[in-house]
């Protein structure tokens, strides 16, 4: 019956979308062939892409139609470019409504290097017998600064993947897990762009 109605009212909530942001990371080609192709941890870039946001979680696409469509993502963590540059596609997503803006990530491969370092011999700590001691990487941070003529910041790390990727980051001092010599990884960044990667 047409004539037979009420009338209410409803809220319509619009949620905002996450801000995000344009970034760029530059990875060290180090793998022996200089060609502009190495791995990648694309999460090295969230701070840059979404400000610093906490409320947010981020995918990874090849193209905009795959962030839109949530096809194809990529994986964040030992991603490999197929060119230099390249564009990948950051999908920043908030996490209690699910909104997202989408921004860009360009990946660049640089080829600056910096000389492996040569730690002199230590003795083995009195009675101990066992060839393991312990590294201040402070002081071979320092030496390796100087060598290069540079004055950006070093870490270190225990195998060349997790130099590359930026994964379990060794802490000072260091005690050597290989009896009597050892070879570490440093890597030089500049303001999150690797510089170089070496062995000591």
């Amino acid at each position: 019956n047409p004539v037979c109605y009420n009338i209410t009212s409803f809220d319509l909530l619009v949620n905002p979308v996450p801000p995000s942001f344009n970034a760029e990371l530059i990875q060290c080609d180090e793998d022996g062939t200089i060609d502009g192709i190495t791995s990648f941890n694309l999460n090295e870039a969230f701070d840059d892409l979404t400000g610093n946001s906490d409320t947010v979680f981020i995918e990874f696409y090849a193209s905009v139609s795959d962030a839109e469509n949530s096809t194809d993502v990529l994986n964040a963590i030992g991603y490999e470019n197929s060119s230099n540059p390249e564009i990948v596609y950051a999908k920043v997503i908030d996490n209690d409504t699910g909104c997202f803006s989408i921004s860009q990530l360009r990946l660049e491969v640089s080829t600056t290097q910096i000389n492996d370092f040569i730690v002199p011999d230590v003795c083995d700590e009195l009675d101990s017998e066992d060839c393991i001691n312990t590294f201040d990487l402070n002081a071979i941070t320092t030496t390796i600064q100087a060598d290069n003529s540079l004055v950006f910041p070093v870490t270190y790390y225990e195998s060349y993947n997790d130099a590359l990727l930026e994964q379990n980051e060794l802490t000072t001092p260091y005690t050597n897990t290989e009896p009597y010599n050892q070879t570490i990884y440093s890597r030089v960044e500049n303001d999150n762009a690797c510089y170089g990667i070496g062995e000591v």
